[in-house]
């Protein structure tokens, strides 16, 4: 058990990694979205990032997809106040 625990949490680390880079490039485009007078809500993106997520995990969407609507709710949120 404790084997599989460790391989776990490696992956979990990896994955507070990904979220990390992935909320900085949330900051970027805000960034660009501001300066270009963008609408930051963007629902085709939204789709297209579920729609995506079936193509390649088909098997997996019932679990990946809630756990995205998540990101991307947080996402969103960062938008709003994240100033790195």
């Amino acid at each position: 058990i404790n084997g599989v625990r460790e391989t776990i949490d490696y992956i979990d680390n990896h994955i507070l990694v990904l979220l990390k880079e992935r909320f900085e490039q949330v900051k970027k485009i805000k960034d660009i979205k501001i300066q270009n007078k963008i609408s930051i809500l963007d629902l085709d993106r939204e789709t297209y990032i579920y729609d995506n997520i079936y193509k390649l995990y088909p098997e997996y969407y019932v679990y990946f997809k809630p756990i995205y609507k998540v990101i991307i709710k947080e996402s969103k949120s960062n938008k709003k106040i994240i100033s790195l």
